[in-house]
């Protein structure tokens, strides 16, 4: 496996190669940065020397975090103090808790498909746009691991295709298992979903 370093050097050879809009292959311009999920803590320790490196290449780095997102989202809705106020109940299971939450952001069980009108799908609509008002927009996605239980990234990524306008690069801890499959943190199923170009990992 390439080190984080490597990894960071790649994406940067990518970007430049000039990949803004969704290219004969079908692709839109998201780039997966995989690494081990035991490099969680060392990503976040580089991601500041990332976002400076690609500022330096003349992009405008937005930066949207899973876990401020969901954790947004939680507080906006009023089921978030129900569910706070259960989570210690001996009858009320995981997955039940789980569920609510998954509803809260997404408007689905975990597992189901997402529609575009999922509240943390148009969290990442308003960051698009948000990147996409600068000449060089990018945006970069950070704390992936939030998702889990509730989501997978490549289930968002299949709601929002043809919606890219700009380079969006993804900090995704889990394990390449082909050139298109990803798996989460290493313990999800190989979900073969992603229609993005995976560096690293």
């Amino acid at each position: 496996m390439p080190s984080l370093d490597q990894t960071i050097e790649e994406l940067r050879q990518h970007l430049k190669s000039g990949r803004s809009a969704m290219d004969s292959t079908g692709h839109d311009p998201v780039y997966y940065l995989v690494y081990s999920p035991d490099s969680i803590l060392e990503m976040r320790a580089r991601q500041k020397i990332l976002v400076n490196k690609l500022k330096n290449d003349g992009y405008d780095v937005h930066i949207l975090s899973m876990a401020d997102t969901i954790q947004s989202l939680l507080d906006a809705s009023p089921e978030y103090a129900e569910m706070l106020a259960v989570e210690n109940d001996p009858d009320i299971s995981v997955d039940d808790i789980n569920d609510s939450v998954c509803q809260v952001i997404a408007n689905a069980s975990p597992g189901k498909e997402i529609r575009i009108d999922a509240p943390i799908v148009q969290r990442f609509l308003k960051a698009i746009e948000g990147a996409s008002a600068e000449p060089k927009g990018l945006l970069l996605i950070t704390d992936l691991e939030a998702l889990h239980p509730y989501l997978k990234i490549g289930g968002i990524e299949n709601t929002l295709v043809n919606k890219f306008k700009v380079p969006t690069v993804v900090l995704y801890p889990g394990e390449k298992t082909g050139s298109y499959s990803l798996k989460f943190l290493g313990v999800h199923v190989t979900d073969g979903n992603y229609r993005s170009i995976h560096l690293g990992g």
